[in-house]
């Protein structure tokens, strides 16, 4: 009984859903929900965008950083200078560390 009774919830909650979606592009899941929907989609990954700039090349981390925007990668992220040193320290046999903050590919 108690399943029968949640099922025709969830199938009204999914009506009311699609109305919200219909009316303003969000299906009422919060602000949250609809953030992660617009994640930013790559044709590679970030070690091998990192790999493509700095091959042959000496950079610090926001040099390789504005090389890995330039060269197309997309990220939103507010803490993608963390996640481009937590990479470059991660893949060691990838990467090089040459000096302080100053890395090449291995």
């Amino acid at each position: 009984m108690l399943m029968k009774r949640r099922a025709a919830a969830a199938a009204k909650l999914a009506a009311i859903d699609g109305q919200i979606d219909a009316l303003s592009g969000t299906s009422g899941r919060g602000a949250a929900a609809s953030s992660r929907s617009g994640r930013a989609k790559n044709s590679m990954t970030l070690v091998e965008a990192l790999s493509k700039v700095l091959s042959g090349k000496q950079l610090t981390i926001a040099q390789a950083m504005d090389a890995v925007k330039a060269a197309g990668y997309k990220t939103d992220s507010k803490s993608f200078r963390i996640s481009v040193n937590a990479t470059l320290l991660k893949f060691k046999k990838k990467f090089k560390k040459v000096a302080r903050g100053i890395y090449t590919a291995a």
